[in-house]
């Protein structure tokens, strides 16, 4: 029987809005008669793990996930994403992953990144835990950073006399509180994918709040819920918001309807195929800067030595201590021509290892090994010069 750890990555606030998907998963396996656990702690070598806010795990805090980790992807995912930009993409190419959301995972696959499986958001009892509250007293409750297009609807509602509650960095009990006095939460798009923030609206809906949603960029995703929220456009949301709050009975039963939609999501039935269809041939270590230390070796095969210097230069910032890295910034100065440079980089880093004879001697012969396979390709194209100063690198480790 599989034991599991259901792992949420800590930041300084904000992974707390994943406390109840994380709360979701580990009770949906206890259901299923599986040993889980709730767990900050990487340390449990002995279970699975199934891993949230893996994406807090940036530059210069990258560390190795336990072996045959599973990340499950809650954010939003496209090429000007902060996430991706700051080292998230290290993990997700490494690992396989779980991702709530079709549009993500063809985004990935654009990427090159296969690995990945569909785990809707689903529902599970523990996540109808806001008491229902007759003295609604807020008219419109948003709850999320705070940005130009947001802050326009608020102040937009407010001028309409409308009373609206912004909270920021309130989570757990506290935010159910003004949850549970609200007549409309409002759900607004943040980031330019507009993927539907099904993570956020679901936790609503399992407590029968009535929502008002921004429509997406994917209507196959919002299709399912049509009937149990209102969407529309984002130029819409405040007459929208201004014509339910006098129709109290449409709300309720709106309201209703999301929460036997969402009731239907069964978490158990979503999560059954996947974990029998868990592999653990991942047991490979994991390589600080991966997805720049790829762009640069491929910058590099293709002849743009500049453009490679540049990416090594930048990488050696996070993994210093990468053979390769040293080898091929190396190399890529010898092509362009500084031979000086190149030779400093790679005595220097010989020399500053502080090992012993056999650890010295599997370094050398990793470097022989790339050089090698410089030379063998310099052959090839009859470049004489290269070879000759390959040769010279290669004679001086050997002897």
């Amino acid at each position: 029987m599989k034991k599991f750890a259901i792992a949420l990555i800590k930041s300084k606030l904000h992974h707390k809005c994943l406390l109840e998907t994380q709360e979701a998963i580990h009770y949906t396996l206890q259901d299923m008669g599986f040993d889980s656990i709730l767990t900050d702690n990487l340390a449990q070598c002995d279970r699975q793990y199934i891993i949230l806010g893996v994406n807090n795990l940036l530059y210069p805090n990258q560390i190795e996930l336990p072996p045959n980790s599973i990340i499950y992807n809650l954010e939003q995912i496209y090429p000007q994403s902060p996430w991706i930009q700051s080292g998230y993409l290290d993990y997700l190419y490494q690992y396989p992953i779980w991702d709530y959301s079709l549009s993500n995972i063809a985004q990935l696959r654009k990427w090159g990144i296969n690995k990945v499986q569909h785990l809707p958001i689903g529902y599970h009892p523990c996540l109808t835990n806001i008491p229902q509250n007759d003295n609604q007293d807020i008219d419109v409750l948003f709850y999320g950073s705070i940005n130009e297009r947001r802050q326009k609807i608020i102040d937009s509602l407010e001028a309409k006399g409308i009373k609206v509650k912004a909270l920021f960095g309130v989570y757990g009990k506290e935010r159910n509180r003004y949850i549970s006095r609200s007549k409309i939460v409002l759900n607004m798009h943040f980031y330019e994918a507009q993927v539907f923030e099904i993570v956020r609206v679901s936790h609503l809906l399992a407590n029968q709040i009535f929502v008002i949603s921004e429509r997406s960029s994917n209507s196959e995703e919002e299709k399912y819920f049509q009937g149990g929220l209102v969407f529309c456009p984002y130029e819409n949301l405040v007459s929208t918001c201004l014509d339910y709050l006098s129709r109290d009975k449409e709300r309720e039963i709106i309201s209703k309807n999301g929460y036997h939609l969402f009731k239907d999501c069964s978490l158990k039935e979503y999560l059954n195929p996947l974990i029998n269809s868990i592999s653990h041939n991942n047991n490979h270590q994991f390589i600080k800067d991966f997805y720049r230390k790829n762009q640069a070796k491929n910058a590099f095969h293709q002849g743009n030595y500049q453009g490679a210097i540049a990416l090594y230069e930048q990488s050696l910032q996070i993994d210093p201590d990468c053979l390769e890295s040293n080898v091929y910034l190396a190399l890529g100065f010898l092509y362009n021509g500084d031979d000086l440079t190149a030779e400093l980089i790679l005595y220097s880093f010989i020399d500053d290892k502080e090992q012993n004879e056999y650890e010295l001697h599997l370094l050398q012969e990793k470097l022989i090994q790339i050089l090698r396979q410089e030379l063998n390709k310099h052959l090839q194209s009859n470049n004489q010069k290269l070879v000759d100063k390959i040769k010279v690198y290669i004679n001086s480790l050997l002897f």
